[in-house]
């Protein structure tokens, strides 16, 4: 942090403002994954990762908040310790993963920050639900897969991502996030 010639705190410093961010995002995976345990919105952090980090630093997020994700649920919500859990879990990771790579890569089609946000979730969701049916070949589905689950996990995540998007515009708005730090992280 700086400080200004009339002893006015001044803006924080870019990285900074990412930690922050970064903090706080990942905060926010620990209450996600609490309160909604295996419906934890990792679209919504996939989404909101890209539209504010650096391509890397967004998988990096994401890879921390699902590792953090799974240690709730086995070390505190009970998970059971068997061959499928662990075998879902790991398609989650996968899942997880993939709707990062395909909000990552809206973000480099459009200038248009909502455009790019708006592609990216929807893009995202496809990619993270398409890795989760075809997990389905070799994991039991459990009827986790009907249209009112799918629509119950895309209400999840649309929620997360705008409350996400809600408090991205707040830290922007008094000062803890820059405009567009994906163009300082990109430097």
């Amino acid at each position: 942090m700086s400080i200004k010639d009339n002893g006015a705190m001044a803006s924080l410093s870019d990285g900074w403002k990412i930690g922050i961010w970064t903090a706080f995002v990942t905060a926010m995976s620990v209450l996600f994954s609490w309160a909604l345990a295996c419906a934890a919105p990792f679209v919504a952090i996939a989404a909101i990762a890209a539209l504010t980090l650096s391509r890397a630093n967004a998988f990096l997020l994401v890879g921390v908040t699902f590792v953090i994700n799974q240690a709730i649920g086995f070390l505190l919500l009970g998970y059971p310790t068997t061959a499928e859990s662990f075998g879902w879990g790991a398609a989650i990771g996968v899942a997880a993963f993939a709707a990062t790579f395909v909000t990552t890569a809206a973000m480099r089609k459009t200038d248009d920050l909502r455009v790019a946000g708006a592609m990216g979730f929807l893009g995202g969701f496809v990619a993270y639900e398409l890795v989760l049916i075809a997990s389905t070949m070799v994991l039991p589905a459990g009827g986790g897969f009907s249209l009112a689950v799918i629509g119950e996990i895309f209400w999840i995540n649309a929620l997360a991502f705008a409350g996400l998007l809600a408090f991205r515009w707040l830290g922007q708005t008094i000062g803890l996030l820059a405009a567009d730090d994906r163009q300082v992280l990109a430097a």
